[in-house]
């Protein structure tokens, strides 16, 4: 695929993504980020693997970005108990990202995606007409 098309199927994909996004409930939108960040570790760990060291520290970045912004989720006052627990997770997950990233430790890698693939798991599991009323 040339330079054009691949840009142009980019750009496809956000204009999708942003359209989701602005009809998505709360839950959905949560569905979304975990999904986007259990992709960004996958190609992390693909890049990582094949010692793509560019691409894997873009892929890393976006990952933190986006357990950044399921912390943003958290409504502290209403989650009490569960909502800092979960925020300390996120938080000790992006911390071992950045030791993953610096020092190109697989191991560390799947230790957050598995980490974070049992919080999606578990996030999937609630109805969204639940998970958005509780919001």
């Amino acid at each position: 695929m040339n330079a054009l098309a691949r840009r142009t199927m980019d750009l496809y994909d956000q204009v999708s993504y942003d359209a989701s996004v602005d009809f998505a409930n709360q839950h959905a939108l949560v569905s979304m980020l975990f999904r986007a960040l259990t992709d960004n570790l996958s190609d992390c760990e693909r890049h990582m693997s094949n010692n793509e060291l560019s691409v894997k520290g873009e892929k890393i970045t976006k990952a933190q970005n986006i357990i950044i912004g399921l912390l943003t989720t958290l409504d502290f006052e209403k989650g009490g108990t569960i909502a800092t627990e979960l925020g300390s997770i996120y938080e000790y997950c992006h911390r071992r990202l950045t030791h993953a990233h610096a020092r190109n430790d697989l191991g560390v890698l799947r230790e957050v995606r598995d980490i974070l693939g049992k919080l999606e798991s578990a996030w999937q599991s609630i109805p969204s007409n639940i998970a958005s009323s509780a919001q």
